[in-house]
């Protein structure tokens, strides 16, 4: 089920242009494979393997099938793999939604990771990692920080530096939301030194100068962020304007004018 016909699916869909509307090919091919991987979940009955399998064959197809796979996964026999592949799946479900149905998964989520991390005698980077995370996402900073702290420093030497940046802009938000400016500048200077800040982390890091009155360290984040967040460049003018910088302030409100006509 999961092999030729669904690996011939998502090649045709990725072939075909993206479409919300519920008849095109996009949507027929979406419709398929969902209807492949709901098979797939049945006839893996409470086989872990072969239900972790449909998981992570679903994970950038259906995110409801994701959880529901993953979340029979860990009724059939709980392990750090399956709990994590769950944290994964309501990690993406939970970041869409607002009001009570996030909080509810936030705290799935936030379940899933303890039970994964109590499973394991030592608890790897990327378990410490995701549990901070979710504790992050869920206003919980303290704990947040701490676990992500001791994360970076058992992460020294190990080559996955996705995780690491994943961590530091955890411990940014974390920095940021407990009123602690110089931690949050710290941080943000280990992504921009070793070339890991997008686009949206000088977006926050402009946010994070202008609201400190930094407001041409706020110009710069701006003008740095507007390669991808075209409005920046408004955001950059004014703050160049506070900071009295004329000359980069005409440059950024050109390009406001520039970029941004015709849109809405």
């Amino acid at each position: 089920m999961l092999s030729v016909s669904f690996a011939a699916l998502q090649t045709e869909q990725s072939q075909e242009k993206y479409s919300t509307d519920p008849t095109s090919a996009y949507q027929t091919k979406q419709s398929e494979m969902e209807s492949l991987l709901n098979e797939g979940v049945e006839a893996a009955g409470k086989d872990p393997e072969m239900l972790l399998k449909v998981t992570r064959a679903a994970e950038n197809v259906s995110t409801d099938i994701a959880v529901t796979a993953a979340q029979r996964a860990v009724e059939a026999r709980p392990s750090p793999e399956a709990y994590l592949l769950l944290v994964d799946a309501l990690s993406v479900k939970y970041i869409f939604l607002q009001g009570e149905e996030r909080q509810s998964l936030m705290k799935r989520a936030e379940t899933a990771a303890r039970s994964a991390n109590k499973l394991t005698r030592v608890p790897t980077v990327e378990m410490r990692v995701k549990l901070g995370g979710i504790l992050k996402d869920e206003g919980q900073y303290a704990e947040s920080e701490s676990l992500l702290r001791a994360a970076l420093l058992s992460a020294q030497g190990d080559n996955n530096t996705d995780l690491r940046f994943q961590a530091i802009r955890s411990l940014i938000e974390c920095a940021a939301a407990q009123n602690k400016p110089e931690e949050e500048r710290s941080w943000f200077a280990e992504l921009a030194k070793n070339d890991k800040a997008n686009a949206f982390d000088w977006d926050s890091h402009g946010d994070m100068l202008y609201a400190a009155k930094d407001f041409k360290g706020a110009g710069d984040a701006y003008s740095r962020a507007a390669a991808l967040i075209t409005r920046d460049w408004c955001n950059a003018g004014t703050a160049y304007e506070m900071a009295s910088e004329t000359d980069s302030a005409l440059y950024a409100e050109r390009q406001c004018i520039e970029k941004l006509q015709g849109t809405t």
